[in-house]
């Protein structure tokens, strides 16, 4: 909406207005921060600049921006002002160098779930604040090798979940723990274990909130393979 003013000092109720332009977004997405850019307007002949943000999340609390980069990016519009003389001066020239081209393809979520699809849906309100916590996942041992361990998990709903993988060498004399951080994925290989010794692992999910609550699978004891 363009909204013009009768005076240098400000604005009114009652001054005149005009539409410009609809965006027409999906539920859950928002358009702000409309601009005039200057050194590309002249007279009635404006560009204006907005930006278009998501405000749904998938079952992690993970924002869509992070799944589709294309949605978090400035964008142009070529208007004509109505009521307004035409072009007062000469318009700046964008360069000739064309910006780099990223070739890398657009992340596709598989089976995430984004919230909120409509007005109505309160899964962000309900479960993206600190103090949540996940449903816990479910761990189960895939495989076992030489030295190693391949372990999977399930996890519902679908996302892109934080996962910690933990893990503690019970036939050790101090009890030798580590640890290994996971994004989005549902399963992983533990490498370079002692053959013959007993393990206790374990994973945890986290959400995409401050301070995020882990929840923990219950835990499983391997003994790796000699």
């Amino acid at each position: 909406m363009a909204y013009y003013a009768p005076c240098l000092t400000g604005f009114s109720p009652r001054d005149p207005r005009h539409p410009i332009y609809d965006p027409r977004l999906p539920a859950g997405f928002l358009a702000y921060e409309y601009r005039i850019v200057p050194q590309f307007s002249s007279g009635s002949d404006v560009l204006v600049s907005y930006s278009v943000n998501s405000l749904r999340v998938d079952a992690s609390c993970l924002s869509e921006n992070n799944y589709d980069a294309s949605i978090y990016r400035p964008r142009f519009l070529d208007v004509a002002l109505p009521g307004i003389r035409g072009p007062a001066g000469p318009i700046a020239a964008p360069p000739d160098k064309l910006p780099v081209q990223y070739r890398s393809p657009r992340v596709t979520p598989p089976a995430e779930i984004f919230h909120p699809s409509s007005a109505a849906d309160t899964y962000a309100a309900d479960n993206c604040h600190p103090g949540t916590a996940p449903a816990a996942p479910s761990l189960t041992l895939a495989r076992g090798q030489r030295g190693g361990i391949s372990l999977a998990w399930t996890m519902r709903p679908a996302g892109m979940w934080r996962f910690t993988l933990s893990y503690c060498d019970t036939s050790a004399p101090r009890h030798s723990c580590g640890h290994m951080f996971l994004w989005g994925v549902t399963s992983a290989t533990l490498r370079h274990l002692v053959p013959g010794d007993t393990y206790t692992i374990r994973v945890a999910a986290e959400k995409w909130v401050p301070r995020p609550v882990p929840a923990w699978s219950p835990a499983i004891t391997v003994t790796v393979a000699v």
